[in-house]
């Protein structure tokens, strides 16, 4: 419903503007008769008539490249360049006159290049065609910069025109951000410049345009510098796109006849007639050739539909490549709109407001001393909101109303005094807006950026500059009262933002159900886990769930951490991913997968991830592990000394405790969810003594891997080694996957007053035990940072392999991984996996402040 009144008011808009243009140029075109027209054409020479409609087909020659581009980088079938102008000229042609948003030429060229390219890449056909349609036009951001730079004379026009002046600073600004935008976030990867090269083509079509004006002037013997027509063509051309009328006809007509009138002193009559000719030249005679080309290709593709039974109004078939920009891209694109708005008018707002200084300084304003320190912080306040407004934020969009009915009841006030309505009608225009932001929403509240401490700096700093330069005109009282409630208003506003934005994000937390133990427990008995997925029982991790897939997490008021993959039904592992992307960004906090395996890295890339290689995780093939053999007598030599001086390892099963009585026995299928597993306090008192020894007042690690926690440990069996006392000197807690393919170990501890080799034990006889047990692979574990090849493909891995090679100190990666490799392991990589906006060495420093908390 809001839909089609949105509609209902762009068509009653872009008709009220037609009809006054259509007044407006019928007045004028009525002091001219065609006849008049043609006795100018005919009283000229044929080389001259012909020059003039050739650089009105040189114009929609040029519209070719597009076409040439589009398939060169879609690599399709041969098309003769004959066939390729042909088709590109219908298109151009139809478009300039009848419009419509492009779609007409847009569903021409999809009809036609699809038969040309593999059904597989349909999709990047409608994206690509998608792109040349927003690009089509973003050549007058081009033009418009130009205008502003001074490269084009500024028009006399913009004087009192406000509309054509946003116009204008609105179409030069947002240039660099769309450039940037599709050039940071291709629609189509791997063509990532080809925006930049329709952005390049539409700048040489206006161009181009404005010089068959040119040509026309010169036609008709009448002498005007080029760059000051160009001037005023660049303003009727913005004038005719805010109309929204095809071809920009009457908007475009009426501006640039006022301009060349008024700047270039030319005859009103001359200017209606130069018109004339720049529409037949540039428009109407190419579209009689653009009628004529289509007769045998429009024949052709009408039987081809109907000889399929697929015949369907070309408009209505392409409706497919317009909605090909996604619903997250069409967001964007209003979120960049809106944030180009809010930015330029902040922007005014802020220097209104610093004039209010001057006003009382200069002319006594008194009214000014009190309103212009809560004008300044609304100010700044709304400039750092547009970080907000490009990201989707529901906070900033709620807080926005509030701030500007402020900033409305300090204009209206104003206007009693200066009369000034500017400000005032600029703000009503933002609070409208912001009656229709939740279709552009995603995000509940967003994480206070650089960029935004930035703006808040720069604009204090001009806040200040301005106050200075009041300093020797006012009172030192006066100054001293109005810097200093400016200074504190600045201050005490942008405290509350801090703490209202810290209070905001931390209140918010992932909305999905969690599992607890017993569930979790019974979740990896019907399922299976995997090699990480016993870490869940740890007290600060969480367990997600969502249809038949869980997921281990830890979240602070910045990240989501999911450690590992996922785990349950392969079918949900998918749609699951999708629906924790979607909240994370929904909740502001960037997503990070810790140690993900390789098993859905095409699950990650589809959700548009990065992947950094972590380190390589070391798996031994336990049916092809001995002692035997010259390379495992060192192995051999270790256990034949800790049996000669009296050690003696066991592994020691959990027993399951009901909350009514006691032990009931061993671990089996049936867990009751009032049950829970413990070993014995007295076996727990005793690790807990080893434990702290090995330690040595060094904090636990946590989230990726076990820490000494009795809740924990009482969740799998623990491998001890005793002494000829019988008192436990080291011990290793079991990490179960689940599954009765692979098991792993997590904590490995023993007493340091021990001269054995007491680590190599420990791992050799937890290998012999999963073996003896059934078990077909042992886990040792991950090597971080290490790999099977050396990787300086870019500075972050250049940067890491460094610290792999020469860091032995603090940690020794590398000695790690040689120590495990004397097991002869098979290597598994384990990535990072973090959205592609986010800097990777940032994720690495947030992942191992969790994994070190204290």
């Amino acid at each position: 419903m809001k839909r089609m009144k949105l509609n209902f008011f762009k068509i009653i808009f872009s008709l009220f503007i037609f009809s006054i243009s259509v007044l407006k140029i019928n007045s004028e075109l009525s002091t001219i008769r065609l006849s008049k027209v043609l006795q100018t054409i005919s009283n000229e020479s044929i080389l001259k008539i012909f020059s003039l409609f050739l650089v009105g087909a040189l114009g929609i020659f040029i519209l070719c490249l597009y076409d040439f581009a589009l398939i060169r980088k879609l690599k399709t079938m041969k098309i003769s360049k004959i066939k390729l102008l042909k088709i590109s000229w219908i298109a151009n042609s139809f478009n300039a006159v009848l419009g419509f948003g492009g779609i007409f030429g847009a569903s021409v060229r999809y009809n036609f290049y699809k038969n040309y390219i593999d059904q597989s890449r349909v999709n990047q056909l409608k994206k690509a065609i998608s792109l040349l349609l927003i690009s089509s036009i973003s050549g007058v951001g081009v033009l418009s910069a130009m205008v502003l730079l001074n490269v084009f004379p500024e028009s006399h026009l913009l004087e009192g025109n406000d509309t054509i002046k946003i116009g204008l600073i609105v179409s030069g600004c947002l240039l660099p951000l769309y450039i940037g935008y599709i050039s940071i976030k291709p629609p189509l990867p791997a063509a990532r410049w080809l925006g930049l090269q329709f952005t390049i083509v539409s700048t040489i079509d206006y161009l181009t345009s404005g010089i068959v004006m040119y040509v026309a002037f010169r036609f008709l013997n009448l002498q005007v510098q080029f760059v000051d027509m160009e001037s005023i063509f660049i303003l009727a051309t913005i004038a005719g796109i805010i109309s929204m009328v095809p071809g920009g006809f009457g908007a475009f007509d009426v501006i640039f006849l006022l301009g060349a009138t008024q700047e270039l002193q030319i005859d009103k009559e001359a200017v209606l007639m130069a018109l004339i000719l720049y529409r037949l030249a540039y428009y109407f005679i190419p579209l009689l050739f653009g009628l004529l080309f289509s007769v045998s290709e429009v024949q052709m593709l009408i039987s081809q539909k109907i000889s399929n039974n697929q015949f369907t109004i070309l408009t209505k078939e392409f409706t497919t490549v317009v909605f090909s920009i996604t619903q997250a891209q069409m967001k964007q694109i209003g979120r960049t709109l809106s944030t180009a708005i809010f930015l330029f008018c902040s922007l005014t707002f802020l220097f209104d407001s610093c004039i209010l200084f001057f006003e009382y300084a200069y002319m006594g304003m008194k009214s000014a001393f009190f309103i212009a320190p809560i004008y300044v912080c609304l100010s700044i306040l709304l400039l750092t909101d547009v970080v907000g407004i490009y990201k989707g934020a529901i906070d900033t969009w709620k807080m926005l109303r509030f701030k500007l009915m402020l900033l409305a009841l300090c204009q209206f006030y104003l206007f009693w005094e200066d009369q000034s309505l500017t400000a005032l009608l600029l703000t009503t225009v933002l609070f409208v807006d912001t009656l229709f932001y939740r279709r552009w929403l995603e995000v509940e509240v967003i994480k206070q950026s650089v960029l935004e401490k930035l703006i808040w700096t720069l604009a204090c700093l001009y806040v200040f500059d301005s106050l200075t330069e009041i300093f020797p005109i006012l009172p030192r009282q006066s100054f001293f009262i109005l810097s200093g409630t400016t200074l504190l208003l600045l201050l005490l506003s942008g405290l509350w933002s801090v703490i209202h934005r810290r209070r905001k994000r931390k209140s918010l937390k992932l909305d999905l159900k969690l599992l607890d133990d017993a569930e979790y427990r019974n979740f990896l008995e019907q399922n299976g886990g995997n090699h990480l997925a016993h870490l869940g029982f740890l007290k600060e991790n969480r367990v997600a769930w969502w249809e038949d897939v869980a997921v281990i997490y830890q979240e602070n008021n910045h990240y989501l951490f999911i450690l590992g993959d996922p785990v349950g039904k392969q079918e949900a592992i998918f749609p699951f991913l999708k629906t924790l992307v979607s909240k994370a960004n929904q909740l502001g906090k960037r997503i990070v997968f810790y140690q993900a395996s390789t098993q859905y890295l095409s699950f990650y890339n589809d959700l548009n991830c990065e992947f950094f290689k972590l380190g390589e995780e070391a798996v031994i093939d336990l049916s092809e592990f001995s002692l035997s053999g010259k390379k495992k007598r060192g192995f051999r030599a270790t256990l034949n000394q800790m049996e000669k001086l009296g050690y003696t390892f066991e592994i020691i099963e959990p027993t399951i405790v009901s909350e009514s009585s006691e032990s009931v026995g061993s671990i089996s299928s049936e867990f009751s969810p009032t049950s829970q597993l413990s070993h014995d306090r007295e076996l727990l008192s005793e690790l807990k003594e080893v434990s702290d020894q090995w330690l040595r007042s060094k904090n636990e690690m946590t989230f990726s891997v076990g820490r000494f926690e009795k809740e924990y440990l009482n969740c799998a069996a623990v491998g001890i080694i005793r002494n000829q006392e019988q008192k436990i000197v080291g011990f290793v807690s079991m990490m179960p996957t689940y599954t009765n393919e692979t098991i792993s170990v997590d904590l490995i501890r023993w007493s340091i007053s021990e001269e054995v080799a007491m680590m190599d034990a420990l791992y050799l006889y937890s290998i012999l035990w999963a073996k003896e047990q059934g078990y077909q692979k042992f886990n040792l574990g991950m090597a971080p940072f290490s790999s099977t090849y050396k990787n300086t493909i870019n500075l972050e891995n250049t940067f890491i392999y460094s610290v792999y090679n020469n860091t032995q100190y603090l940690y020794s990666f590398k000695g790690l991984r040689k120590y495990k490799e004397k097991y002869k392991p098979q290597w598994a990589a384990k990535y990072l996996v973090y959205e592609n906006k986010t800097w990777v060495l940032k994720n690495l420093y947030a992942c191992y402040k969790l994994i070190h908390s204290k």
